[in-house]
């Protein structure tokens, strides 16, 4: 390939590279343009309605309810393994820590770890 078509391949490719990132920062709380009121009922339907097509969309046959017709048992499952125990109690570790640290930690949003884990880390 001629350098001036690498050039025109390279400048084509330029808009596909990622850039910086804009996450989430602490800054001044939004005022919401309605009222208050008015989101939390909307953020609350709209949680209960995705729950509620998950629970309609994902239904996921027990082996309770397939039994031993079609040859499924529950015998030849292995329990967690020592790497699967370390993890959720790793998870269940940190989740209290977010709580306690939230419930008791500084005030400052820039300096709590509850913020910075959660909006950022999570």
């Amino acid at each position: 390939m001629k350098p001036f078509y690498r050039w025109c391949v390279l400048a084509a490719a330029m808009p596909l590279l990622p850039s910086a990132a804009a996450a989430h920062s602490f800054t001044q709380p939004y005022t919401l343009p309605v009222p208050f009121v008015m989101y939390a009922w909307g953020a609350t339907i709209a949680l209960v309605l995705s729950f509620v097509i998950v629970g309609v969309f994902a239904a996921v046959p027990s082996l309770t309810r397939l039994g031993h017709a079609e040859g499924i048992t529950t015998q030849g499952h292995e329990q967690p393994g020592r790497r699967w125990r370390l993890a959720r109690a790793s998870s269940l570790g940190l989740l209290l820590l977010c709580i306690a640290s939230g419930l008791g930690g500084v005030q400052n949003p820039y300096a709590n770890f509850n913020m910075t884990f959660f909006w950022i880390v999570f």
